[in-house]
């Protein structure tokens, strides 16, 4: 927004000018009723977790001996003339099933394997359960030559696996069968792993998601004027072609082999009728190998030029899960330029109302009658003839209020002009005033607002000397044609910077300040909650073999000592743990909370050796803090006398009590395998799942209904110990407000429902630590 204001004090001409800039000027150019956009797009942006391999084999490929006959199935890559190979089998009888967390009456529970024909291996990559069946050509689309799916919504924490059987290609006769669908009853369901709950690098499953397919952008891309570039970054200057080659990078990455006839030889055209290579109705860019922007031979899948291999990368991009060493190794990138078909067009959010010029061949259209406009969405809708032109070139100007505005220009200047009675004569001032604010005051270098000015003095005084030139014209074999003259003009000016107009008192700089790096954007730490209600009793942890480096099995569950952990009802000061730490009521941190354990051995475990017994507790960190290789150290404060810490970090057991089931208070309906989430009366027996009546003394429930049948059966042991406690398995809660006695804090039993504080709420306590509705056995 601006003004301008010319006025006149007697001799003097003043010109002044106000201008605040909020808004920016923007031009769109569209063709035949669609936009002409350009998208460029990472190499290290792949679409993740939507294309997979069924199997291995149709991967890399396999000869292999089936109901005596032996078969083969060629490698995905490379192709052949531009084509996949096709061997000698087809996939029938294919389903796909993907794992959920809520209740469902068609869900199914089972497992996925890495390898379901031998279900022993891979034990601890095998994942358990509770999974639907997805449509065919509704929610994927499965080759049955070529042994992969592409599923339409991209699946990210969820499990993918499936069932299919291989039939001969010339006979139709079934020769093997990958998994097993359900039993009757919804359950037994055996996968063939396709991606695991949580997938990454190291994973097995990993090779079996696509890692070449690119998104450009949008889909349903008209095949007119359609270009795909691919650029180096690394090069100087930027380029799109091979410098010792000269060839364009589409070429030697194999996106170019056919010309314009189809013949095999290449134009510098992307080959966009094929469709192994393009997808124009979803958009999607496949390169002909597995790992296009990798340099190693065997992850590209033999697809690899001689001129490509100093300018690739390691291949970080596709074994690695961290962000910031992935992004390191980003070095090339893909440029798509199409026209979508539409009479719609959409500008994006807040124009601003009149601001739009809509030209359409030349011509400008007019709002109501040729095109309406929506100023709040920025979507124009094209009228009559303007919107049914198939060759049509529109160009829209327009005017846009940023959105979110950072910062604020403004200039302020005048200038003022006296005439001095002689023809370009005069004498002049100007002032000029600039600024641009921003909202945070915090800036870093390169970011600082600006302010300066500018003021200028200049004159000009020129006279005509009609003397000189008549003594001039006096002069043989001359002849002036114009009358002489004399001018003298100067001018002086100063511009007074500010390159930085913040001033911060706290730095004592009063003339600017900015932060190289403050830090806060580069450090990234996660907080385990140290309230004790978010910790559980641990699985067994594994016993390690110092001499070759390998885990023995686990500690035995009996060797399990007594554990209490709590918070204090009344929190330590603060400085009895850190004594120079700054603290006050204002920022609330006199006090600070800490998590007491005490433990001690069972009766019955006097005579084993102290150095066997264990005790522990575990937590279940975040799903958004589950990647920590980024983590320089791990921070924990310590005070006590005795007893060994033992720090595990990754994926561990939920299995605390080692029965290989899901122990959890949450009973399900009838015909559903989850419960409703919720504690019921009736469901407040603790992990043990019985109440105290029912209990054994040694954390599991009685098979016997009555004391006769378990003394009949010899187990005398067992009755002594439930007549001289009312909690056999010691698993009750209890606990009253500003008590000193913890040691039933812990409690499972009775901690949700009753007459009691309700200290668990109306949760059910289980296992499941990070609720997936599923236990967790893996320890890696």
């Amino acid at each position: 927004f601006g003004v301008k204001g010319v006025s006149k004090l007697g001799p003097v001409d003043i010109t002044t000018i106000a201008s605040i800039e909020k808004s920016k000027k923007e031009q769109s150019e569209w063709e035949g009723g669609g936009q002409s956009s350009k998208q460029q797009i990472r190499d290290v942006d792949w679409i993740k977790n939507r294309y997979f391999f069924i199997h291995p084999w149709f991967r890399d490929g396999i000869d292999t001996f089936l109901v005596n006959q032996t078969v083969s199935i060629p490698s995905f890559y490379p192709l052949q003339n531009g084509l996949h190979l096709i061997g000698d089998v087809v996939v029938k009888n294919f389903e796909l099933y993907k794992s959920i967390n809520i209740n469902d009456p068609d869900a199914m529970t089972g497992m996925a394997y890495v390898n379901p024909s031998d279900t022993s291996s891979y034990t601890d990559e095998s994942e358990e359960g509770s999974f639907i069946r997805l449509e065919q050509g509704t929610n994927y689309y499965v080759s049955p030559d070529l042994g992969f799916i592409r599923v339409r919504e991209q699946v990210s924490q969820d499990i993918l696996g499936c069932t299919f059987s291989i039939a001969a290609r010339e006979t139709g006769e079934i020769i093997g069968t990958i998994g097993k669908g359900p039993d009757t009853d919804g359950t037994n369901l055996e996968l063939m792993m396709l991606k695991p709950r949580n997938s990454y690098p190291n994973h097995s499953t990993w090779p079996l998601m696509f890692k070449n397919v690119y998104y450009l952008g949008t889909s349903q891309i008209n095949p007119e004027g359609f270009e795909v570039k691919i650029f180096n970054k690394n090069a100087t200057p930027v380029s799109e072609r091979d410098k010792a080659s000269s060839l364009p990078y589409i070429t030697l990455f194999g996106l170019d082999s056919l010309d314009e006839n189809g013949s095999r030889n290449y134009d510098e055209v992307i080959d966009k009728d094929m469709a192994n290579i393009m997808n124009m109705m979803d958009g999607e860019l496949m390169f002909p190998s597995f790992y296009p922007f990798a340099k190693n031979d065997s992850l590209s899948g033999g697809q690899m030029v001689e001129e490509l291999k100093d300018q690739l990368g390691p291949g970080i991009l596709y074994n690695s899960s961290s962000s910031s060493e992935i992004n390191g190794d980003h070095r090339w990138m893909i440029e798509a330029s199409y026209t979508n078909q539409s009479s719609t067009i959409n500008l994006g959010f807040m124009l601003i109302e009149g601001s739009e010029e809509v030209i359409q061949n030349g011509i400008t259209l007019k709002r109501g009658m040729d095109y309406n406009i929506d100023y709040f969405t920025g979507t124009i809708v094209l009228l009559g003839d303007a919107a049914n032109d198939p060759n049509a070139k529109l160009k829209v100007n327009y005017d846009k209020h940023e959105l979110v505005s950072f910062d604020k220009k403004t200039i302020f200047g005048t200038r003022a002009q006296m005439d001095l009675g002689k023809p370009n004569s005069f004498i002049g001032l100007t002032a000029l005033y600039f600024n641009q604010s921003i909202i945070n005051e915090k800036v870093e270098v390169g970011y600082e607002p600006t302010r300066n000015f500018i003021w200028d003095v200049n004159g000009r005084y020129e006279w005509e000397m009609d003397g000189l030139t008549r003594m001039i014209d006096k002069l043989p074999l001359l002849e002036t044609e114009k009358i002489s003259s004399l001018s003298v003009e100067g001018e002086i000016a100063q511009v007074v910077p500010n390159p930085n107009s913040i001033s911060n008192s706290a730095t004592g700089d009063p003339d600017g300040v900015a932060f190289i790096d403050d830090f806060e954007g580069s450090k990234r730490t996660t907080s385990p909650s140290i309230q004790r209600r978010f910790w559980k009793a641990s699985s067994a942890p594994l016993i390690y073999n110092v001499e070759d480096s390998t885990f023995e099995g686990e500690f035995h569950q009996r060797n399990r000592g007594k554990l209490n952990w709590y918070n204090p009802y009344v929190p330590l000061r603060t400085k009895d743990i850190w004594p120079n730490q700054q603290t006050s009521l204002r920022a609330g941190n006199e006090t600070t909370d800490v998590l007491v354990i005490r433990y001690k051995s069972k009766e019955f475990q006097k005579n084993i050796n102290p150095d066997s017994l264990w005790v522990g507790v575990t937590t279940s960190l975040y799903t958004g803090d589950y990647d920590q290789i980024q983590s320089k150290f791990f921070e924990i404060w310590i005070k006590g006398s005795s007893g060994r810490l033992h720090i595990d970090m990754g994926k561990i057991s939920e299995d605390m009590d080692g029965n290989g089931q899901l122990n959890t208070e949450d009973i399900p309906g009838a015909g559903l395998t989850l419960g409703n989430g919720f504690l019921e009366d009736i469901e407040d027996t603790g992990l043990d799942g019985c109440f105290d009546e029912e209990e054994d003394g040694w954390g599991n429930c009685l098979e016997f209904n009555t004391f006769d049948e378990l003394y009949s059966s010899g187990e005398s042991i067992l009755i002594n110990r439930l007549a001289d406690s009312d909690d056999p398995n010691e698993d009750n809660w209890s606990y009253e407000a500003g008590s000193s006695n913890y040691s039933k804090v812990n409690g499972t039993e009775s901690n949700g429902t009753g007459s009691r504080i309700q200290e668990g709420g109306k949760y059910p306590d289980t296992e499941d630590l990070d609720r997936s509705t599923f236990l967790d056995k893996t320890n890696d």
